[in-house]
């Protein structure tokens, strides 16, 4: 099993997230407060940023959940930083299915999803929801931690469980 760096926590790294930064629902700029780094200085011979593993040693897999979204991420091939972030960002632009939209209930959440929405497009008549949508404000990628209390509650039952599981955290965007 893979340990992450930073002591259990993996989070956005300089070198990854050159500036300037935009903001996932408006595509404004923004900035971005890096939280370590966790790609060594200088990098191995003929290593990039894009290309380095997402864990150490190199996992052939990892999947991504979140307390924040039911969708479940699995990366299958070399896990690099790169892999994580488009991962995570393709996930997130895929229309919010019926289904999806069914679950929800809660008339605050819908709200929350609603709102923004309505940011994301910059206007008030919205024809299509984002998953993104349903992270409300706390879309700024924060990092991945180890939960394994909260993974095994949350893997569907008849799922082999992947050894590399990460809770990805996210946060408002500052300055927003």
């Amino acid at each position: 099993m893979g340990q992450a760096h930073a002591n259990q926590v993996w989070v956005p790294n300089p070198w990854y997230h050159s500036p300037p930064q935009r903001d996932p629902r408006t595509l404004e700029p923004i900035k971005l407060r890096l939280l370590a780094c966790t790609i060594p200085q200088p990098l191995p011979h003929g290593a990039t940023a894009r290309t380095y593993p997402a864990l150490s040693p190199q996992s052939p897999a990892i999947r991504i959940i979140s307390r924040s979204f039911p969708w479940t991420l699995d990366i299958n091939g070399p896990a690099t930083c790169a892999a994580v972030f488009e991962g995570l960002y393709d996930m997130l632009q895929k229309p919010i299915a019926d289904s999806e939209w069914g679950t929800i209930c809660e008339e605050s959440r819908c709200r929350t999803i609603m709102k923004a929405a309505k940011a994301r497009t910059g206007t008030t008549d919205v024809d299509e929801l984002k998953r993104i949508d349903w992270l409300g404000d706390m879309t700024a990628f924060k990092g991945l931690e180890k939960d394994s209390e909260f993974e095994r509650k949350r893997l569907l039952p008849g799922t082999a469980p992947c050894p590399e599981t990460w809770v990805v955290k996210w946060e408002a965007i500052m300055g927003k």
